[in-house]
């Protein structure tokens, strides 16, 4: 009689050869965040996140959450929401390039498809023409005026939730902002200590040009801000995971 294990194995494999079956499509996030390399100028910083659908075949296909004034001209200090713009990667990318800026990211991570459906609704609400910019959103309590960071962050909020999941400080934006908004997103993580690397040819980009930082720790050099930045967000600190171990 064979063995349990080889009969399942058995099984699985009968099961893979049978016209119909289709293995299931993985997703991953990258969460990205630029800044001028000395000071993190607002003007200057954005948080943005790109998502990845891969098949069993190999192929892969991305969508970008970018949300930018539509001039691209960030305006901290303007008291009025202006047209916003879900920009692309590649677009998003240029402007990084333009404003001499240091981008970092977190992952890809794989995550749980809901995330995905999540992005893909949100990626929608933000191009439906319903929704503006504005750098300081008052937390934007309903989505339909938003700064970079709650664009990326409010479909992690649980439904009815007016408080933003990130509180966008004096210095918490750049990538500060992408820090909070990578452990906002960690519930949706399945391998949070597993960096899929190789995926970032699949989007085009190489690995090498990205500071890559991990769950941990704050990126800030800045004790002072990190140490303020925690008692604001410390909600958020259990999302935290030590990969070292």
């Amino acid at each position: 009689m064979k063995s349990k294990p080889v009969c399942w194995l058995a099984g699985a494999i009968l099961l893979m050869l049978t016209p119909g079956f289709v293995r299931a499509d993985s997703f991953y996030v990258v969460v990205f965040g630029y800044q001028r390399p000395v000071i993190n100028n607002a003007r200057f910083s954005h948080t943005f996140a790109t998502f990845i659908r891969t098949t069993a075949d190999g192929k892969a296909e991305h969508f970008t959450i970018s949300w930018l004034p539509t001039s691209t001209e960030v305006r901290p200090a303007r008291l009025k929401s202006e047209e916003g713009k879900n920009f692309t990667l590649q677009e998003t990318l240029a402007i990084a390039k333009e404003n001499r800026t240091v981008v970092g990211r977190w992952g890809p991570y794989e995550i749980k498809p809901e995330l995905w459906n999540l992005a893909v609704e949100q990626k929608a609400w933000l191009e439906s023409g319903k929704v503006r910019y504005k750098a300081f959103d008052d937390g934007s309590p309903d989505g339909t005026v938003s700064n970079c960071v709650h664009a990326v962050t409010y479909m992690a909020r649980p439904e009815g939730q007016r408080n933003p999941m990130v509180y966008v400080l004096p210095g918490a934006w750049g990538e500060s902002g992408s820090y909070w908004a990578a452990l906002t997103l960690r519930p949706w993580y399945v391998e949070p200590c597993n960096v899929r690397h190789d995926l970032m040819a699949s989007i085009g980009l190489n690995d090498k040009d990205f500071e890559h930082y991990g769950l941990d720790r704050h990126p800030s050099k800045n004790p002072v801000a990190v140490l303020v930045q925690n008692g604001f967000q410390a909600r958020l600190l259990p999302n935290r995971v030590n990969c070292s171990r």
